[in-house]
């Protein structure tokens, strides 16, 4: 079984503008059915996700808070947390805050994200 701290670097992983830049190291973390649900109400297949990640400027700084586990079945994680996400280039901005839940599911010994979904915060 995959440790939290594991996920939580998973998730860091995912969040790495070096990361989201590649096709081949986003596309590591994904699984090959993987389906978010986003925030504008579109529906998005791994190939969409790697398509519109890689092509982000990556000028933002990711927060993850209250990150917590939950075991779903012997290959199956549920992972929530709170992301704050920031423009560098514009420091005094404030930051987006979304609530965030993937499942990650194991194959061998490689963990991927099957699902996941992010909801805006209304502040």
């Amino acid at each position: 079984m995959i440790t939290h701290q594991s996920l939580l670097e998973l998730e860091l992983q995912h969040l790495d503008s070096n990361v989201r830049a590649s096709r081949e190291h986003l596309s590591s973390l994904l699984a090959d059915d993987f389906v978010e649900f986003g925030a504008s109400g579109n529906v998005w297949n791994k190939a969409d996700v790697i398509h519109s990640i890689t092509r982000e400027a990556g000028d933002t700084l990711y927060q993850i808070e209250n990150y917590r586990v939950s075991r779903l079945g012997e290959h199956y994680v549920l992972a929530t947390y709170q992301l704050s996400a920031k423009d560098h280039t514009a420091p005094e901005s404030t930051p987006r805050r979304s609530l965030r839940s993937t499942v990650w599911k194991s194959v061998g010994q490689q963990w991927t994200m099957l699902f996941h979904q992010g909801t805006p915060v209304l502040e």
